[in-house]
């Protein structure tokens, strides 16, 4: 839940930032929560406003500015929920590859995980690419190295994580491929993928290998 965080004070001097929110940092918010954030507080200045008219604590020339200035408010509302109608949605599922190596375009790979399914010999593989806060393409497989037997030992992005959809654990994208072993997704290391012009290209030999941490996996 977003909370507006603008409170009028008692000495009447305004309005004041009192939001406790770091956005998008600690809290994770996605970009739609932070849309729903921003036009939160463009909502409230408003109604301050026509409050304070109201009161009659401004004069009339006052008024007139200040209904000018909530047409303003009202006209950045819509975009901000344009541009939140416009954003990508979290958790895009990319089309199969089936018995093949695995490409992924470098250009496509941003802040939000994209995830890539792979059909191998029949089983069904998924991988993570992600762009870390360091600009550098972090890959995975799409399961966790403690619970891929329960078949729900896969992630799904909340906001500025991966969350395991069976045990919970939150991880951010600078610790995706930064190690094996533990509740991790599993890496894909350098040495594991090769770049090819503008692709990330992942063999199908190597996939092959990871079959068996995949046999009950079951994405929903």
């Amino acid at each position: 839940m977003i909370i507006c965080p603008y409170k009028r004070q008692k000495n009447g001097n305004g309005l004041k930032n009192q939001s406790k929110i770091n956005m998008g940092g600690k809290y994770g918010l996605s970009n739609k929560s932070l849309a729903l954030y921003r036009a939160c507080n463009f909502v409230v200045v408003g109604i301050y406003i026509v409050k304070k008219e109201k009161l009659n604590f401004i004069s009339e020339e006052e008024k007139m500015k200040n209904k000018q200035n909530i047409l303003i408010l009202a006209a950045a509302v819509l975009v901000v929920f344009a541009l939140q109608i416009k954003a990508a949605p979290l958790n895009t599922v990319k089309s199969v590859t089936v018995d093949n190596d695995l490409v992924i375009p470098i250009a496509e790979i941003t802040t939000d995980a994209s995830f890539y399914p792979v059909d191998i010999d029949g089983t069904r593989l998924e991988v993570i690419a992600v762009k870390a806060p360091d600009g550098s393409i972090r890959t995975a497989f799409n399961t966790c190295q403690v619970c891929y037997g329960s078949g729900r030992g896969y992630y799904k992005q909340q906001g500025a994580f991966l969350i395991c959809q069976n045990c919970g654990n939150r991880f951010r994208m600078n610790q995706v491929e930064a190690r094996s072993g533990g509740c991790n997704p599993v890496p894909i290391f350098a040495d594991n993928k090769k770049i090819v012009g503008q692709n990330i290209v992942i063999s199908k030999d190597f996939l092959k290998k990871a079959k068996s941490i995949f046999s009950n996996w079951n994405r929903s």
